[in-house]
Parts: C-alpha cells; sequence; structure tokens
C-alpha cells in the first residue's frame, strides 16, 4: 500500500468517527501537493512498534497576526485500538517531530514522514 492510500484510507477511518462523508478522490488531491512540496507543509504517520497507527498533517502560512510563517495542525489521527498510549501527546508535543519537522529535521523514532 502507498503512502498516499494509506493516508487516504486513515483519514476515511477519521472520518467514519463523524456524520461528514469522505470523498476519498478529493483526499487524494489535497494530499498530493503536500506530500511533493515542504514549502506547504508536512505529513506524519505516528507509529507504535513500527507500525503506522495514525498521523498528523501540519500546513504552513504565512500569518499577518504572528508576523511570520504559521503551522497549523489540519489533522491529527490515532487508531482507536492505540488511543491513551501517549501517541497524540508525543505528536503535537513542542520541540517533538511537529516542530522538527517545520524547521528541516525530519527523523524521529516514533514518526515516519509520509512520501
Amino acid at each position: 500500500m502507498t503512502d498516499l492510500h494509506l493516508l487516504v484510507t486513515m483519514m476515511a477511518e477519521f472520518y467514519s468517527e463523524s456524520p461528514y462523508t469522505l470523498n476519498p478522490e478529493r483526499a487524494a488531491d489535497a494530499f498530493r501537493p503536500l506530500l511533493r512540496d515542504d514549502r506547504l507543509g508536512y505529513v506524519w504517520f505516528i507509529q507504535s512498534d513500527s507500525a503506522d497507527v495514525g498521523y498528523a498533517v501540519v500546513t504552513l502560512c504565512y500569518s499577518m497576526e504572528y508576523g511570520g510563517f504559521a503551522a497549523i495542525v489540519e489533522d491529527l489521527f490515532i487508531q482507536p485500538a492505540f488511543r491513551d498510549l501517549g501517541l497524540g501527546k508525543t505528536a503535537a508535543r513542542p520541540g517533538s517531530v511537529s516542530a522538527r519537522g517545520v524547521f528541516g529535521h525530519r527523523s524521529c523514532t516514533s514518526h515516519r514522514v509520509a512520501r
């Protein structure tokens, strides 16, 4: 399974917990430029024991309010069986892979950069 297919599959799982319906083609079309161009943002898989169990999407924009680039967490999803293990806290913690990835350092033992 490609990263794109896995992301759309997980996004469908995420949407199934809400009243929203996911359009898989539109989701794939939205992921493609983000996966190709680091100027737009980053996508990471969240892992547990080297298995992909969730994902995080951070997009970048220029903010007048903050006087420069701002990172926005668009999605943060962890499969239900892996919740309450601290994976989300690790992904969102300042100085974790999210902040380092935005500034160019992309390695972390509990995450994998989507391609």
